[in-house]
């Protein structure tokens, strides 16, 4: 899954049916290279405060192309929440420029590509060129995810030559 399809899902409580809000954003575990947890903004009404749910992956039944489904209508989110600060929010790794570990910069990430099955990150989209052709870089090849870059292997560069 595109990680660009993430937000906005609505997140389904599968055991009585309710819509509990839609996924806001998904958080990245950049050495483990996997999405541990996603922030779910709750349903509003005229009388009820706009809140944000934090749902852990282990809280979540299924990652789907039209909904995140929950196991209940209230994840803690203990994991992502006592990580937070050693997580990359997925929208934040858009446009992070992108550099071989020899110092040649590629381009900005595009978007990333999540298993829905596990989670896993399984590769980043480089956007290079005048006109920002998209190169996937599989996850074998990425070194690190860091706060502001993110370095690859040299080998990557081939992939983002024009054929």
């Amino acid at each position: 899954m595109k990680s660009t399809q993430i937000k906005g899902l609505p997140a389904i409580n599968v055991r009585d049916g309710d819509k509990v809000g839609d996924v806001e954003r998904a958080f990245l575990n950049p050495v483990e290279r996997r999405v541990v947890g996603f922030v779910i903004e709750t349903q509003t009404g005229l009388f009820q405060p706009e809140r944000a749910l934090m749902a852990d992956t282990i809280e979540v039944q299924a990652l789907g192309d039209a909904a995140l489904t929950l196991i209940n209508d209230e994840p803690r989110g203990a994991e992502t929440t006592a990580n937070y600060d050693r997580l990359v929010d997925l929208n934040a790794l858009h446009g992070r420029d992108v550099y071989t570990e020899g110092g040649v910069h590629l381009g900005h990430v595009s978007e990333a590509e999540i298993d829905e099955r596990d989670f896993t990150l399984s590769a980043i989209r480089i956007a290079s060129g005048l006109f920002g052709h998209d190169h996937p870089i599989p996850v074998a090849q990425v070194i690190t995810i860091g706060p502001e870059v993110v370095v690859v292997s040299a080998t990557a560069s081939e992939a983002t030559k024009p054929a």
